[in-house]
């Protein structure tokens, strides 16, 4: 899986509704992919979804505590970023 960041089909971007790949591995706890996506500077760890929440609130809201610490500790994740609800 290393390198899939550079495939333009699996780059994590804005989609519909602000999921990105990094959303996506933070809340369904694929912590590999989270991990490969932060060291390849691939992961936009402040995209916001259309409700503002972000890889590392969803990762929190779904109990996914090593992500959390990643995105925190690899990737210096906002700790104080607010949604939308």
């Amino acid at each position: 899986m290393r390198g899939c960041c550079r495939e333009p089909a699996l780059t994590p971007s804005q989609r519909d509704k602000g999921h990105t790949l990094p959303r996506w591995a933070a809340e369904n706890r694929h912590l590999e992919t989270v991990k490969i996506l932060v060291e390849e500077g691939a992961a936009d760890v402040e995209s916001k979804d259309e409700w503002g929440l972000t890889p590392l609130s969803l990762g929190v809201e779904n109990g996914h505590l090593e992500a959390v610490k990643l995105l925190v500790r690899e990737a210096a994740a906002d700790v104080a970023s607010k949604d939308n609800l």
